[in-house]
């Protein structure tokens, strides 16, 4: 078809366009193949030609190019990700702004042509020929000079124009910062070659088809295209590096964040507090690019050591990297099977996805506008408005958890600088060592002067490393575990480990030799040895605790968590103040918190010196009501009570608390009971505090919303794990509350699973979810710190509260429906209850109680609440044997209860578990005399009979002889020497006990109330851990559970009260009724109170000459007694008070 046909055509069909006439579609008579058959030498060929093809005409800079890979090859990259984000980042003023150059920039062209005028041409043209021309269809074309324009495109070398363009850009704009480079954010090979400046001066001649390349200079131009680009990303990434290292870590005041994610809209945003401290300067380390030109075909495992005739603290051990040099030492040398090119390719693959992760950062804070580094903890906030001044302390007055006490005293300030130091009041640990293993979330509270409250924070520590200790033994073993003649070495210890650490898949590990000394359960371990401690990731596979070798016995530590080891590493005696240096605002939130830093390593956290008076906290104490759904048989929530207080102190009294209470509550109609008419109507009137929700989802989110906005510190309810709280997070599960991880401070997407049912009995699962919050359960504190005869709501509130509680049946609660005096009734007894909890919780003083126990013990203040009395004593224990260098027992897993006796029973029986058979003989009791006693009994009781005998006979771990047969195991130990130096258990008691008289001896003459329910907190607290320890030696499941010092003990309890009885009986004439344990019963036969409490004294003071440490003294009087059998008697005890006396009825059944 000629020119003129194709013109022609053309014009007919904008005319048919024009009046509305369809316009028929022409298929070409040609037919040609779709897809091409080609060689596979043919098809390389193509494919590098590609490579080096400018496939994007005007692609406006963008850098496109094409990689070489086919389609289903292409992943999505950060890069090209990167590309589009920016892409999607211009705004439209730039857009319109692009536009309006282009349209100038043309108009200013000469050779550019409208396309108006090419379409006047071509009628014109036309209209001329119409008479010699057939009427035919034509198709517009340009005019031949447009047309030629065209043609000469296609023979100009794309490379060399885009070349031209680039190169003017780069040299109107100047060179390139590291900043620009790193806001550019791409990855891809074309930006990186022709943003080179030597690169794009290369002018490539290739034709349209490419047709006519040697397949030689193909492949040469391919490689060079390549290695220009490995060059090209080596120098950005180094350039990168250099602008992070240069970037300030601090700015001024004036250069706070502009923008702050808040979890509420419209919520103020305060500004965390700072801590200014005095310390050395340390250098920033500049990051390294993995910049290596040869792919590697393996990964290196990275070992470090350092010299072993050292024992350095574990704490401050500086490894440095072994080399391989066979002249050197065997602890320089690596293993020959290393395989050195794995751990670059990993170290290179972290780089490179960090380096990808800094550029989504700054792609992310480029679209909100550049925010500039905090100058202070202040400046994390939100807000700049907020003008917070800083704390200056002295750089000595911070003390090193893992420096001696001599350490702390001689050591003096190393340099006058000052550095940024978060401080804020740790009171919780949350871990998940499954998802992520080596990061602990310290929860506590900060301080903002802002709005001049204590607000919550969370410390994300990552980086925690395990820390193990290999025992090397006497001699190696072969196979089978037969001793040979061959001495074991360390060198031989370091690399049989090293194949054992290679076969579990641990690349990266440290170790050195260290001195440690061990008294627990094996006796094949010597009291004192060298071991390899070994330091690795805990992302790294957790090795098993039977682990041995042919050169090494056993393998301590490998099962230890991340928050034991900061607790210990750091010394944390409970929730204290802490300092935390070289932190950095979270990248993501993981956390409810109102303030989320994140540090690596636990070395840069440390207590506090001077710490600041303990912030007050808030607690949120719930009442549910619930009915049992007939359908499904599951307890359904209709109605929720909260009440709170905002100033809790938690180091003694409330004083009035009340006059804080604030409450709210939460009501929903039944399905098939809707609210009396009237109702809302009378809520209003009364102005009662009570929302009406829809539905049990509506109330659900109505409760949750209130409570995030409280963000209680404390949650308090009466049997709050094994009903409330399991209730709630059933019903809101059941109900697919969306908002059900703010019951704590951690915010998660899966519920765990819950243990408990819908009718109440869970516990773990709970636990975990209200992470970060402390759970005050009111039954078990109750259980510990008084006796009563039950210990349900109703009793606690008569005895300790002296106010009365109404039961209530969940079964009576639908009929509450009909009417709205009922129901307004139902939700006053469901606040009511609310009321009697926290009353109850500030009469007992349960949490600064329970935190002072804390404080002595040195475990997680939530683990308290929950009553693990074993625990405490194991973390007590823990600490101090930490402090003198041992190696400390491995945490074994809970075994079930089982007993062969049952085997025989039926099913049911043995779905129950049921108690062991007593490992040992425990305390001694007496069979009464039973009948029934007119005249007054005498109760004579030992003080802390079982710590009294720790002290008296020095019974520890390090002075008692470890059995070493099946027949020592089941026999009682002898009696340690009194020659031997006090033992580690004697002296953590004598220091409790100690410490509590000298606080009782303040008591005495202390007249402050305030102070005084201070003083006698701490007294409390002293022993009630003194009398616990104990329990950590009989309790099977304890880490340091040790039969045969408990069996001691307790036969050495039996022998004194057997001596005492048999003292009263014989040398002083007495008739003894009745002991149990480490009391005993007289029978005085008397009426008169003086001359029975003379032959009280006249007993102690005849028992006590027999011990140096062990005291009897006079615990009750009663003035009648009925006595029915062992642990079975009523009696009239009689008190005095002011003078008087009266008699209180007591049972115990």
């Amino acid at each position: 078809m000629s020119t003129k046909e194709s013109r022609a055509r053309a014009l007919e069909r904008i005319k048919a366009a024009k009046e509305g006439r369809a316009v028929q579609m022409e298929l070409s008579d040609s037919e040609e193949d779709i897809i091409e058959d080609v060689s596979e030498d043919e098809y390389d060929r193509r494919k590098k030609a590609s490579v080096l093809d400018d496939f994007v005409v005007d692609d406006d800079g963008r850098g496109y190019a094409e990689d070489g890979r086919d389609w289903w090859e292409h992943d999505d990259d950060v890069g090209s990700q990167t590309d589009s984000d920016e892409d999607a980042k211009r705004s439209k003023t730039d857009k319109r702004k692009n536009r309006k150059d282009k349209k100038e920039k043309k108009k200013k062209d000469p050779n550019q042509r409208s396309i108006n005028k090419l379409f006047s041409a071509m009628g014109a043209k036309a209209a001329k020929t119409a008479a010699a021309t057939p009427a035919v269809d034509t198709v517009a074309v340009p005019s031949d000079d447009f047309l030629s324009g065209l043609l000469s495109d296609l023979n100009e070398d794309p490379l060399a124009k885009k070349a031209g363009r680039y190169a003017h850009r780069n040299k109107s704009s100047g060179k390139k910062t590291a900043a620009d480079i790193a806001l550019m954010g791409s990855t891809s090979a074309a930006n990186e070659l022709y943003d080179k400046p030597a690169q794009t001066n290369e002018a490539i001649n290739l034709s349209a088809d490419h047709g006519s390349d040697d397949e030689e200079e193909l492949t040469s131009r391919y490689q060079k295209r390549m290695e220009a680009i490995r060059e090209k990303r080596e120098r950005d990434a180094s350039a990168r590096a250099k602008a992070e290292v240069t970037a300030p870590t601090a700015v001024k005041a004036e250069e706070m964040l502009q923008d702050f994610d808040t979890d509420e809209p419209g919520s103020s945003s305060p500004s965390l507090n700072t801590v200014k401290s005095e310390a050395k300067a340390e250098p920033v380390a500049k990051a390294v690019p993995a910049a290596a030109k040869k792919v590697p075909t393996a990964v290196k495992r990275e070992i470090k050591v350092r010299d072993f005739d050292e024992d350095p603290d574990e704490e401050d051990i500086e490894l440095e990297s072994a080399a391989i040099n066979n002249d050197q030492d065997w602890w320089q040398i690596r293993s020959e099977t290393v395989q050195k090119e794995k751990l670059e390719a990993q170290q290179r693959e972290k780089e490179e996805e960090e380096r990808r992760e800094k550029e989504r950062n700054i792609m992310a804070t480029n679209e909100q506008g550049v925010r500039k580094a905090f100058v202070n903890i202040a400046t994390l906030a939100p807000s700049q408005s907020a003008n917070l001044p800083t704390v200056t302390v002295k750089a000595a007055s911070v003390q090193k958890a893992d420096a001696s006490d001599e350490e702390m005293d001689t050591a003096e300030p190393e340099t006058e600088e000052q550095e940024e130091v978060f401080r804020f009041f740790y009171m919780d640990i949350v871990e998940e060592p499954y998802k992520k293993p080596g990061t602990v979330f310290v929860i506590g509270k900060v301080w903002n002067p802002s709005t001049e409250e204590f607000e919550s924070a969370c410390c994300t520590v990552r980086d925690i490393e395990r820390n193990l200790f290999v025992l090397p033994r006497d001699v190696e073993v072969d196979n089978k575990g037969n001793a040979t003649d061959r001495q074991v070495s360390f060198q031989s210890v370091y690399k049989e480990f090293d194949s054992v650490m290679e076969r579990y898949g641990v690349l990266k590990w440290e170790a050195s030799m260290v001195t440690r000394s061990y008294a627990f359960e094996y006796a094949d371990v010597p009291s004192s040895a060298e071991y390899l401690k070994v330091k690795y990731p805990m992302t790294s596979q957790q090795l098993p605790m039977d682990l041995s070798g042919r050169t090494f016995a056993r393998v301590f530590g490998t099962n230890t968590n991340a928050s034991e080891l900061f607790l210990l590493k750091r010394k944390l005696m409970g929730p204290s103040w802490l300092d935390v240096k070289g932190f950095k605002r979270s990248g993501s939130q993981l956390s409810w918190c109102k303030w989320e830093i994140e540090v690596n390593g636990y070395k840069s956290i440390a207590k506090t010196t001077d710490p600041p008076p303990v912030p007050v906290c808030r607690l949120a104490a719930i009442s549910l009501k619930t009915v049992l759904s007939k359908k499904t048989h599951k307890h359904e929530i209709v109605g929720i009570s909260v009440i709170t207080h905002k100033a809790v102190n938690i180091e003694g009294q409330t004083e009035n608390p009340e006059a804080d209470f604030e409450s709210f509550s939460v009501i929903r109609p039944l399905a098939n009971s809707p609210f009396p008419f009237d109702f809302e109507s009378t809520v209003k009137q009364q102005q009662l505090n009570i929302t009406c929700a829809n539905n049990e989802r509506a109330l659900l989110s109505l409760f949750i919303a209130k409570f995030h906005k409280l963000d209680p510190d404390f949650i308090v309810g009466h049997n709050l794990f094994n009903f409330d709280l399991d209730i709630l997070l059933h019903r809101m599960q059941d109900c697919k509350v969306t908002q059900w991880s703010k019951m704590g401070r951690m915010r998660r997407t899966v519920m765990p699973k819950l243990s408990g049912g819908n009718d109440g009995g869970g516990s773990y699962g709970e636990k975990l979810v209200i992470g970060g919050r402390l759970g005050v359960c009111m039954w078990t504190s109750a259980r510990e710190l008084i006796k009563v005869q039950t210990y349900s709501l109703e009793e606690l509130a008569s005895t300790q509260l002296g106010k009365e509680r109404h039961r209530l049946e969940f079964d009576q609660i639908p009929n509450m429906y009909g009417a709205t005096t009922n129901l307004v009734q139902l939700m006053r007894h469901c606040e009511n209850d609310a009321y009697l909890i926290v009353s109850l919780m500030f009469k007992i003083m349960s949490l600064p109680l329970s935190r002072q126990i804390t404080t002595l013990a040195g475990n997680l203040w939530a683990r308290t609440l929950s009553g693990g009395r074993a625990e405490r004593s194991e973390y007590l224990l823990l600490h101090e044997f930490h402090d003198r260098k041992y190696v400390l027992p491995d945490k074994h897993k809970s075994k079930k209860w089982t007993n062969k006796e049952d085997e025989n029973e039926d099913d049911k029986s043995k779905t129950h578990p049921r108690r062991k058979k007593a490992q040992y003989a425990g305390g001694l009791v007496l069979e009464p005399r039973k009948g029934f006693y007119d005249t007054f009994i005498l109760l004579l009781d030992f003080n802390s009979l079982y710590p009294s005998i720790i002290q008296e006979y020095n019974v520890c771990f390090t002075t008692v002889a470890k059995p070493t047969t099946a027949e020592e195991e089941n026999a009682i130990p002898d009696v340690p020497d009194s020659g031997l130096e006090q033992g580690v258990l004697p002296y953590v008691l004598a220091t409790l006990i100690e410490r509590r008289k000298q606080v009782k001896n303040l008591i005495k003459t202390e007249r402050n109330k305030a102070k005084l329910t201070q003083l006698n907190i701490r007294q409390l607290a002293f022993k009630l851990t003194a009398n616990s320890m104990y329990g950590c030696l009989g309790f099977s499941h304890s880490r340091f559970y040790a039969k045969p010092l408990a069996a001691l003990v307790t036969s050495k309890g039996r022998e004194i009260l057997e001596n005492t009885v048999t003292l009263a009986r014989t040398s002083l004439n007495l008739d003894v009724i009745y002991g149990d344990t480490d009391s005993i019963m007289v029978n005085t036969n008397k009426k008169d109170l003086k001359e029975v409490m003379e032959i009280g004294r006249k007993v102690c003071k005849e028992v006590n000459k027999l011990y140096r440490l062990l005291e009897i003294d006079i615990d009750g009087v009663y003035k009648s007694m009925l006595l029915l059998k062992k642990k079975k008697y009523a009696a009239l005890a009689i008190h005095e008070k002011d003078g008087k006396f009266t008699t209180v009825q007591e049972t115990k059944v």
